[in-house]
């Protein structure tokens, strides 16, 4: 994967999070769908995480969520079709205000379908909410 092509595809998964669009966000992972931080570690199959995404989605609403980016910030492979990607997220509120801001890392497979996320280590996420008061989860 090029960061050219990293950054398509996280520039859907943003855009994807600034409107709630379920479906979308769950198109573009694999599954079972790895997580992992904290220490912790967790697979979910569609449906498990399809419900763990609606609960996200309704969190950043709560949050005054209005606009997600992502900056890719680095590619790296680890086989011909798995490679590391390591982006900047930014959430925005209405008024272009930062909401939270952190790193987050991905495994991307190259699948006949195009890419897929097939895990996230959502560490720096955890840690963004948790300073500003609103912990994100059981993690």
């Amino acid at each position: 994967m090029t960061i050219a092509e990293a950054e398509t595809f996280f520039i859907c998964y943003a855009d994807a999070f600034s409107r709630g669009a379920v479906d979308e966000i769950c198109a573009l992972w694999a599954y079972p769908a790895f997580m992992a931080a904290r220490g912790k570690r967790a697979a979910l199959e569609a449906e498990a995480f399809r419900t763990n995404t609606e609960a996200l989605c309704r969190f950043y609403a709560a949050q005054g969520l209005a606009r997600a980016h992502k900056d890719v910030l680095e590619v790296k492979p680890l086989t011909d079709t798995l490679d590391t990607v390591r982006t900047a997220d930014t959430l925005f509120d209405a008024d272009g205000e930062v909401i939270a801001a952190w790193e987050h890392v991905y495994l991307v497979s190259e699948t006949e379908a195009g890419p897929k996320v097939i895990a996230a280590l959502p560490d720096d996420e955890l840690d963004a909410w948790t300073v500003r008061g609103t912990p994100l989860g059981s993690w």
